[in-house]
Order: C-alpha cells, then structure tokens, then sequence
C-alpha cells in the first residue's frame, strides 16, 4: 500500500462533490445554514489546499438519469423551494433525490467553500472527467490526491495519467479506521503498458453506471482476457477512434464472443443458442434465460452505449439518441433490443393476460414454470408474484 506523501511535500486535494455530498449526516429540523457549515467545518479539518468538483443537474435529460433513479430506490422529494434559515423537514436522501432540491444545495455549498477560502467547480453534467482534468493539471507542479469512491474517477486516471507528472494518488472517501489510509498510487498501475490505453473500454463493455454488465462476465475475468489477447485490445482500441455505429457494434459482439469464452467465427444468436443446448442437456431444473449471452440485437445496443460512454469519457460530445438511448418523459432511458420478446407464434401460448396476482396455477406463464415478461398483457412481468426478482449479489462483479 502507497504511503501518504511527507509532510513537508506540498498536496493539492481534488474532491469529489458527489462523495462529499454523502459523509455528512443531516440532522431532521436542522437549519440548512448549520449543514452547510458541518460540510464546511468538515473540509477545512480534514484537508488543506483542496478543490471540490461537483455534479451539475441543470442540463437536461441524461445518460446517468436511470442510475440516479435506481440508487433513489423509489424516493421521490417533491420540489423545495429553501432558503438557508429554514429547517430541514425530510430525510437527507429522499431531500437529494430531486434534482432541482439537489443543484440548489450544491450552490448554496459551493458559494459557502468558496468563501473559506475552498474553491469550487461545478459541471455542467456528470463530473468525473473534470475532476480527472483538475487533477492532471495539478499534478504538473505538486503531489495531487484525489478523494472519491468512484470506480470511473479510477480508470480516467490509470488512462490519463502521465510519467512526466507529479505522483497522483486515488483515496476513498470513507475511511475504515482514523490511522490508515488507503491509497492507489496511479504511477505503479503504468506498468499495465498499453493496458491503460483500453482500460475505459474494458470497464464499460463490462458494466458501469450508463452500461449493463453481461450476466457472468465479471471485471477481473473481462481485465484478464484483454490482457491475453492482441485481439481483443485492438478491438477495444476502435471504440476509441471516430467510429460509425455499425463498426462499432461488430466489434462490440466479437468483444462479448470472447468473454462469453466463443471463438472468432461465432455470433451471439449461436453461441447463445448453443449455450441454451448445453445447459438443457446438462441440466437438472429450469433454465433461467438471463443465464444465457445476450442476442445480437441486445448487444448491439449495449455496443452503441459503450461507444458513447468511452467517447464522453474522452470529452467527445455525441447525441445519446443515435448511441442506444431513448428518451422517455424527462429522462433517457437506454434501448434494450429492436426485437419482440419472442416469436408471435410462441408469445401467444406463454404471455398471460391475468388481472389478478399471478399466484395461482390460472396463470399460464406460471402453470408452465415461467416467469412473467414483458409480453404479458397486464402485469408485463414486474408487478405481479411471478415476476422474476434478481437477486442483489447478480450485480456484483468478481473483483
């Protein structure tokens, strides 16, 4: 483990806003003037010579719109028009879930540090890329940290970073115990070599927060394979150069033929058939189709959001529309497929129409032992008993 710089070594502190935003507890009835100052307080106790970067949520609809709806895990605020003498009347989570509640208090914090002598920067969107750029630009002249817990802020650094600059430090924001410290020192992660160059691809093919992770390809699996493979880091490398949708869907599905442990000739649609035969054959209780690769039309879409994410990543401005996204009242929603959920022929003996619960053997999905989809008429496979609830740990990776 890197120790921390001596003290005689001038550091500079890169903060993430949106990290910060979460260390701090907020008191039901306190007055927002005394939060703000907590955080205040806060900053000047625990880091000297620091900069803060927060989200901005004044641009519009966004690709990180379904991430922000799934961490509000159903909350909604209505929105609160405060002042910095009125008293906080609901929990701080459910506060923050409004946007509009939210960029106001990241002002209202931003003007209070700024005038302590802590300055501020503001995105227009999501802010890893500029905490990224003010940490590189420290790191010209002085030993730079950079406090966050999100694994992007990890990768744009091992990409960015350069040997001719300063050392760069990542620190997690919450810390296990008050005399360690954890931290990455970006320096050593350069002996990856051309690694770092594809490691935005690697994390997005692989899930992060404006892409879905393949059932069973997990980080370090995914990292191990690109690290074996000449193919398949010259495949990464074209998500990486202007690139037209097309080109970049194919070398999205030979990526996932490859993890899904395929060989060069297959696509999705076989290796996927094949899999379904093997475990069939094989197998002793029903087969859960989410077990299987993604189809062709799936992937295609999932290729077209790692496109865009990688291309964001590196400051490239594309419209999400024309990259696998939708919009969808105030949000983007991603696209999931171009293709019904199965043939018409077969969508008519397995979809149900039931008004009720779906708990009982009238249900046809459920007297033939499946789960409801999205085909069936009334429930559409989420609100009802039979609807297939994944579990928390399917979402974490094998790091």
């Amino acid at each position: 483990m890197p120790e921390l710089p001596k003290c005689d070594v001038e550091v500079q502190y890169i903060l993430d806003g949106g990290a910060l935003l979460q260390l701090i507890p907020w008191p039901r009835g306190a007055t927002f003037a005394a939060i703000i100052r907590s955080y205040v307080q806060f900053v000047q106790h625990r880091f000297q010579n620091a900069t803060v970067v927060f989200d901005g949520y004044n641009s519009g609809p966004s690709t990180k719109d379904v991430t922000h709806i799934r961490r509000a895990k159903g909350k909604c605020s209505p929105k609160v028009v405060f002042k910095p003498e009125m008293s906080l009347q609901a929990r701080k989570d459910v506060f923050l879930s409004n946007k509009k509640n939210k960029q106001r208090f990241i002002n209202l914090l931003s003007e209070a540090l700024a005038a302590n002598l802590c300055p501020t920067v503001c995105a227009d969107g999501d802010a890893d890329c500029m905490i990224v750029a003010q940490a590189l630009e420290s790191s010209k002249t002085q030993v730079t940290i950079v406090v966050g817990d999100d694994t992007d802020l990890l990768v744009l650094l091992c990409h960015h970073a350069s040997d001719n600059h300063r050392d760069i430090f990542l620190e997690p924001s919450h810390r296990t115990s008050t005399k360690t410290v954890k931290l990455w020192n970006i320096r050593h992660t350069r002996c990856l070599g051309s690694l770092c160059q594809v490691l935005p691809v690697i994390h997005a093919v692989s899930g992060c927060d404006t892409t879905s992770r393949p059932f069973g390809v997990g980080k370090r699996s995914a990292f191990r394979k690109f690290q074996r493979s000449k193919e398949l880091k010259s495949l990464a490398s074209m998500f990486l150069t202007d690139c037209t949708p097309s080109n970049s869907t194919e070398a999205g599905e030979k990526i996932l033929v490859s993890l899904y442990d395929g060989t060069s000739p297959d696509c999705l649609d076989d290796l996927r058939y094949n899999m379904f035969c093997t475990k069939v054959a094989g197998g002793t209780s029903f087969l859960q189709m989410h077990c299987l690769p993604p189809t062709s039309a799936a992937a295609k879409y999932h290729s077209l959001r790692v496109y865009l994410q990688v291309q964001e990543w590196a400051g490239t401005v594309l419209e999400p529309q024309d990259w696998g996204w939708k919009t969808a009242g105030d949000n983007l929603v991603p696209c999931t497929t171009d293709l019904p959920p199965a043939p018409s022929k077969l969508l008519s003996v397995i979809r149900c129409n039931c008004k009720s619960d779906c708990d009982t053997k009238r249900c046809s999905c459920r007297k033939h032992g499946l789960d409801c989809s999205s085909a069936c008429g009334e429930c559409h496979g989420l609100e009802c008993s039979n609807a297939y609830v994944m579990c928390a740990d399917e979402n974490d990776t094998d790091d």
